[in-house]
């Protein structure tokens, strides 16, 4: 058994004990390094990720220091979100367990502020959000004069957010005397001032220059159609089946459209942002951390602090807006000596260079896999489905059954015609159905097809506002097809003709029976129509008509002009 080496960091026999209650082995890194510098009251800037301990890091030493004869707080530690302050108080009321006279609150927007007054009275450590911390300062609910300890936690997330001006006014209204720790995974100009300003001598801490080792997670990522990153999410989580996952998003309106899909198509999922009150963050939580919810769909905001066990897949729909967030995201899977797996969506070339970059920046293998096949998902069903029936036969439980058998035979049902209708009894179970998602890759590139060239009619044109970029938007959309298999597009008036090798032009007219463009119901369809002078007098008479049109009605008459290359006209 090895040694435990929290018995050498100088440490109560209170706090001992609450760690071997945890289950805490070995302390981690940044535990080892930063722990005895707390410990002394020295000032310390700690570079470390989520996942590194780093609650532990300076929670330990912060109640270790704590008086607990005295009731007012002495403690302070400043988070970016609600989730991460409840998190962190939730994490330091383990530590404080065994010991006496410790009392641990956090105060966050959202919450009833009566609430936090009441507590606040007694507490000796606070977490808080700026906000809500500088609430109780103008309220007087919040004394700072016996504060001896400020930690700022991912102090450039508080900055991102727009918290710069309200750290400096806390910082500014605590007593000089004090120590002052600040924990980040960045250093940006903004924090270098802050620790010039606020920090005297700060002993420095960094961890993996910030970085956290990946090595149990498998990262991949996908090249996905656009307009089809739902359907590859679906594809993806029928493949691997994972017990728990988060899917992260850049913005709360795709939260809520992903949120709506998966559900829809039977996942069980909840989602987590801004916008919510936070009744219902607690409560999704809740229903997450619980198990009663398997996914959980979140900006990256929303989810920091979120510290959940046994993650094991975490899904990128989105490209993360910083390199940071990368690390943030895919570190809540392989945790705690398990594995865990990361997948991303990318959509075109821009994106594909962003993850050569970040495997640069990780200093880790992000592989390509080709996206889950119908073949391949259902063979994984029937593989699994095998498994139960072995498991079953093997443990000798059908024998209740076998009566009901005798009946079903003596009735005229065959044994391979009874099992042929349980199993499709027991396939169909599974409500989730398979979306069928044509990939552009693997299909020939449509220029170089030896098909022929045909034109598709689609019934809407400029009376309408329609520029090229609409009706590529769409066909790429629903249908998977690259651009480059669009070929020359004329808008007229009332319609659009587009040009494209015949068996693309069938992937359209198959996929696009329902489709809309600006909001608006359209009908795809082969246009028969050869290229005659009699077709061309139609053209140029429509043509003719539509510039009446701008004549009568548009100031602007002598702007009109008419490009007979495209016959393509506007104003």
């Amino acid at each position: 058994m090895s040694e435990f080496l929290f018995h050498k960091l100088n440490l109560s026999s209170e706090m001992i004990r609450a760690i071997e209650q945890i289950n805490y082995t070995n302390p981690t890194e940044i535990q080892s390094k930063a722990i005895p510098v707390l410990l002394e009251g020295k000032d310390v800037i700690g570079r470390s990720n989520t996942g590194t301990g780093k609650t532990a890091a300076f929670g330990i030493p912060a109640i270790e220091r704590v008086d607990p004869t005295l009731k007012r707080v002495q403690v302070m530690v400043l988070s970016p979100t609600r989730e991460l302050a409840m998190q962190i108080c939730e994490e330091m009321r383990k530590f404080a367990q065994y010991k006496q006279g410790i009392k641990i609150t956090a105060v966050y927007g959202g919450q009833s502020i009566e609430h936090q007054i009441r507590d606040l009275r007694t507490a000796n450590i606070v977490i808080g959000t700026p906000g809500r911390i500088m609430d109780h300062m103008r309220r007087k609910t919040l004394k700072l004069k016996q504060i001896h300890t400020v930690v700022l936690d991912e102090a450039d997330e508080m900055l991102n957010m727009g918290f710069y001006d309200d750290i400096k006014t806390i910082l500014q209204e605590i007593p000089t005397e004090r120590q002052t720790v600040l924990f980040s995974a960045t250093m940006p100009p903004a924090i270098l001032e802050i620790t010039k300003e606020f920090q005297k001598d700060p002993i420095t801490i960094a961890v993996n220059q910030g970085q956290r080792t990946l090595d149990a997670i498998e990262q991949i990522y996908y090249q996905v159609p656009m307009g089809r990153k739902k359907d590859i999410v679906n594809l993806i989580l029928q493949m691997y089946e994972p017990k728990r996952s988060i899917i992260f998003c850049n913005t709360k309106k795709m939260v809520d459209e992903l949120v709506l899909y998966l559900n829809e198509h039977h996942f069980k999922s909840i989602g987590l942002h801004g916008d919510m009150k936070q009744s219902s963050r607690t409560q999704v939580m809740e229903n997450y951390k619980s198990g009663r919810i398997h996914i959980l769909v979140a900006t990256d905001v929303a989810a920091r602090g979120i510290d959940v066990e046994n993650i094991q897949a975490v899904i990128n729909y989105d490209i993360p807006q910083d390199d940071e967030y990368y690390i943030h995201r895919i570190g809540r899977t392989g945790r705690a000596g398990k594995t865990g797996k990361a997948f991303t969506l990318i959509t075109n070339r821009k994106q594909l260079y962003w993850v050569r970059d970040m495997e640069r920046f990780t200093k880790s293998t992000i592989t390509e896999h080709p996206i889950p096949s119908l073949e391949e998902i259902t063979e994984k069903r029937n593989e699994k489905l095998k498994r139960k029936i072995s498991i079953a036969l093997s443990e000798d439980k059908t024998q209740y059954w076998n009566e009901f058998i005798d009946v079903l035979e003596s009735e005229g049902c065959p044994n391979r015609q009874l099992i042929a209708g349980l199993l499709e009894m027991l396939s169909n179970r599974d409500k989730k159905t398979l979306p069928i998602v044509k990939v552009a890759d693997q299909r020939n590139n449509s220029k170089k097809s030896t098909g022929n060239r045909v034109k598709i009619r689609v019934d809407i044109g400029r009376s309408k506002k329609i520029a090229p970029n609409f009706i590529v938007g769409a066909i790429v959309e629903d249908t998977g097809l690259p651009a480059s298999a669009i070929g020359k597009i004329d808008i007229y008036p009332e319609h659009t003709i587009i040009d494209m090798n015949s068996e693309d032009a069938q992937i359209v007219l198959n996929n696009m029976t329902n489709s809309k463009i600006k909001n608006q119901r359209v009908a795809f369809s082969l246009d028969q129509r050869k290229s005659s002078k009699n077709t061309r007098s139609h053209h140029f008479k429509e043509r003719d008509d539509y510039k009446r049109t701008l004549r009568k009605h548009s100031p602007r008459k002598k702007n009109i002009r008419f490009n007979k290359n495209r016959a393509d006209w506007g104003y």
